[in-house]
C-alpha cells in the first residue's frame, strides 16, 4: 500500500481487491460543492469577527468552533489528508480523504455514525424476539442553550431520568411481578384502525353518503357531506373503534382522500328574531 504525501496517520491495508467489479461504483464525496459548505466557508470568519468586535452579542463555545472548522476540511484530500490505496494485482489506485468524525454538525459524519449505531443496536444489542418500549427525554426550550454548553448538568439530568425509569420498572415489578413489566396500553389512535380496515373505510366514505348509510333523519348534517359525528358513528358501528379526539377523525378524513370544509361561523349571542326584525326595518326604509 502506498500512502500519499498529505497523510496524517497510518491506515490499515484493505482486504478487498480494488480491481473487483464493485470498485467501479466508487466516487469521492465532494462536500466543497454543497450549499452548506459554501455558507460555512464564506461566513464563518465573518461571524467570528462580528463576535470579537461586539457587533453580535452571542458566544460560540470552543467545541462548536472546533466542529465548524473541522467540517470545512472533512472529505477534502488537500485539507485534512488522505490515504492512497493501490491494488497489487491490477495496479489501480484510489485516494480516500479523511473525515472530521464530528459529532455535532457535519451531516456526513453524523449520518454515518447514526447508521452505524442503529445497525449495531439491531444486530447485536436489541433482541428481535422481545418487545421494546422507547422512552424519550425532552427539555424545555429555555433550558436547551444552557444544556448544550454544560455537559456536567446534562449528564446529571440524564442520570436522573435513567434512575426514574429504572425506579418505575422496579416499583411495577414489586407490585405486580413480571406481569407489571408488560405494556397493557391499547396503543395510540394511529394503531386502532388496521390497514385493511382503513381501506374499507375509504371505500365506504367515497361510495356512500351519510344519508344512504344511516338515513336522512339520523344524520348530524345535511346527509350529503360527511361530518365528524357521522364518521365517529360509522367507525364505531363498523369497526368497533372509538377515538379520543375529534382531531383523529379529521385525520381519518385526510387519509381517506376527503377534503375538509369548515362550517360557517355561528355566534351563540345571535338572536335570529332581532336579526329578522332589523332586516325588515331596512327593507321598509
Amino acid at each position: 500500500m502506498e500512502i500519499g504525501a498529505a497523510v496524517h496517520r497510518s491506515v490499515p491495508q484493505p482486504q478487498a481487491r480494488l480491481c473487483s467489479s464493485g470498485s467501479e461504483g466508487y466516487s469521492r464525496r465532494r462536500p466543497e460543492f454543497t450549499a452548506l459548505y459554501a455558507v460555512v466557508r464564506d461566513n464563518l470568519e465573518t461571524l467570528y469577527g462580528a463576535i470579537s468586535n461586539g457587533a453580535l452579542d452571542v458566544r460560540v463555545p470552543k467545541h462548536a468552533r472546533r466542529e465548524l472548522e473541522a467540517y470545512l476540511g472533512c472529505g477534502i484530500p488537500c485539507w485534512r489528508g488522505f490515504a492512497r490505496f493501490r491494488c497489487r494485482d491490477c495496479g489501480e489506485s484510489r485516494i480516500v480523504a479523511f473525515s472530521c468524525k464530528g459529532r455535532g454538525f457535519c451531516p456526513s459524519c453524523l449520518g454515518r455514525r447514526m447508521c452505524s449505531t442503529a445497525a449495531n443496536l439491531m444486530e447485536y444489542v436489541l433482541p428481535p424476539e422481545s418487545g421494546l418500549r422507547q422512552w424519550v427525554l425532552t427539555f424545555p426550550f429555555a433550558w436547551r442553550p444552557t444544556l448544550a454548553r454544560n455537559g456536567v448538568l446534562l449528564g446529571s439530568l440524564t442520570r436522573i431520568f435513567e434512575a426514574t425509569v429504572h425506579g418505575f420498572y422496579a416499583h411495577r415489578a414489586r407490585q405486580e411481578g413480571l406481569a407489571g413489566l408488560l405494556d397493557h396500553r391499547q396503543g395510540g389512535n394511529a394503531a386502532k384502525l388496521k390497514p385493511l380496515q382503513l381501506e374499507a373505510l375509504q371505500a365506504l366514505l367515497q361510495r356512500y353518503t351519510p344519508a344512504q348509510l344511516f338515513g336522512q333523519a339520523n344524520c348530524c348534517g345535511d346527509g350529503v357531506f360527511w361530518t365528524v359525528p357521522d364518521l365517529q358513528r360509522l367507525v364505531q358501528e363498523r369497526f368497533s373503534v372509538i377515538y379520543r379526539s375529534r382531531t383523529s377523525y379529521r385525520s381519518l378524513f385526510a387519509k381517506c382522500g376527503l377534503s375538509r370544509q369548515r362550517p360557517g361561523q355561528y355566534y351563540k349571542s345571535r338572536n335570529e328574531r332581532k336579526v329578522m326584525a332589523f332586516e325588515e326595518e331596512l327593507e321598509k326604509n
